[in-house]
């Protein structure tokens, strides 16, 4: 429950939140489209689609053949070489 006079650093202004340089604490994960995230949730989805991009890229150069590899460091898929 908040307190009737709460006192702290930053300011509400009409364009947003000024915290002063001070983190926003315990919120909660996002639900609807229009809620802010919050660190673990962003770091959840990073995860997740630098797993996907791995295993695309490994896909797409296993796929190629030729000794094609895929760099997940870079994002980059070697050229093949293919013998006729």
């Amino acid at each position: 429950q908040l307190a009737d006079a709460p006192v702290f650093a930053g300011k509400v202004k009409a364009n947003g939140l000024d915290a002063n340089g001070n983190k926003v604490e315990n919120v909660a994960d996002a639900t609807a489209a229009s809620d802010a995230v919050n660190k673990g949730q962003l770091d959840a989805a990073t995860t997740a689609s630098s797993s996907k991009t791995d295993a695309l890229g490994n896909s797409t150069a296993t796929n190629l053949g030729g000794g094609s590899k895929y760099d997940n460091s870079t994002g980059a898929i070697s050229a093949p070489s293919y013998v006729t």
